[in-house]
């Protein structure tokens, strides 16, 4: 049996999911860039940023509606991924609890594992059980590198244009900023990127100066810019 180069997997990944990873997957990725496939989050953190990546894609395929803090199911029909279909029928069978807070932690027990799975299916990850004493653990190691790396490393490209980013895009930006791995996609970055990940009101650095005498183009702080590349901050 021939094996498949990695750049023929990751345009097969690519496609999947109508021109794009699936919003979890991709968070999963970041959050696990590492050769060792060690998470660079904690696990609560990994566990509720994946959550709401697995709701924003049942969002996306027009399965649910969040407003004003609830899920509502719009549209019962089985989605096309094993794993959405599985959070879609939860969702269903527990109607009486709507509150986003209470998926979110629900989903958040179970995620890692979920979506490492389907990744491992998909040929992206190896799954791997470590046994020690009387315990068994199991990590997701990456297959390629360069098929890991590729989310974060698309997510810093697009920054780096002018134009607004995709729902997509800007959901799993929101999802990257919301659990602290903005470092993770920015960390070759350029000022006009960092500023557009950046939350308003903040630096990357900090919080903005009460005294900062300007703000760059997206209306942010800009006291670290001249520190990263020696021009005065724009007006």
């Amino acid at each position: 049996m021939h094996s498949v180069h990695p750049r023929t997997r990751l345009r097969s990944l690519w496609t999947r999911a109508g021109g794009r990873l699936l919003i979890a997957d991709e968070f999963f990725l970041i959050a696990h860039n590492d050769s060792r496939g060690r998470a660079k989050l904690h696990p609560a953190a990994t566990g509720l940023g994946l959550a709401g990546g697995l709701l924003g894609e049942l969002v996306l395929h027009g399965h649910i509606t969040v407003s004003t803090g609830l899920v509502a199911v719009i549209d019962r029909r089985p989605p096309a991924d094993a794993l959405a279909h599985t959070v879609l029928d939860q969702l269903v069978g527990e109607a009486q609890h709507q509150a986003v807070r209470t998926w979110l932690s629900f989903l958040a027990q179970t995620a890692a594992t979920s979506v490492g799975e389907r990744l491992a299916r998909a040929g992206v990850l190896r799954r791997q059980e470590n046994r020690r004493l009387l315990r068994t653990s199991v990590s997701y190691l990456p297959i390629d590198l360069n098929t890991v790396a590729w989310p974060a490393t698309r997510l810093r490209a697009l920054l780096e244009r002018a134009g607004p980013p995709s729902v997509p895009d800007a959901l799993l930006l929101g999802l990257v900023a919301a659990a602290g791995l903005t470092r993770e996609v920015l960390w070759s970055a350029t000022p006009r990127a960092h500023h557009r990940l950046s939350p308003p009101g903040r630096c990357d650095t900090g919080p903005c100066s009460p005294t900062c005498p300007s703000t760059c183009p997206y209306g942010r702080c800009c006291r670290s810019w001249s520190r990263r590349c020696g021009r005065p901050a724009p007006g």
